[in-house]
């Protein structure tokens, strides 16, 4: 993915929920929501775009700069968090048993 493409989500994303919408449209009308969709839409494509631009002008390959995602995190690290993350969700589960004895021994 360019990271125009990325720029377009990141900047379209939040602003095209449904709550906004809403709002925008409960307080200032159908037509203040047709211009708030079209703003962001042309200014999200054109700024994806001219980010586009700038890489090709400046001939830097996204894919060169970062690299594979799988080599940020060195081997070792990811063996110890999946460990750990592992036994943290046993805990969890085994003391939320435990809590739920309780209770309902209580409530009884």
């Amino acid at each position: 993915m360019s990271p125009g493409v990325a720029l377009v989500f990141l900047l379209g994303g939040p602003a095209t929920n449904a709550a906004g919408i809403l709002a925008v449209g409960k307080f200032l009308g159908k037509r203040s929501v047709a211009i708030y969709l079209l703003s962001i839409a042309v200014c999200a494509v054109l700024l994806g775009s001219l980010l586009n631009g700038i890489y090709q002008g400046l001939n830097i390959d996204i894919k060169t700069t970062l690299g594979h995602a799988c080599d940020v995190v060195p081997p070792g690290m990811k063996t110890f968090a999946s460990v750990s993350l592992i036994i943290l969700m046993v805990y969890a589960m085994i003391r939320s048993k435990k809590g739920r004895g309780v209770r309902k021994a209580q409530k009884d």
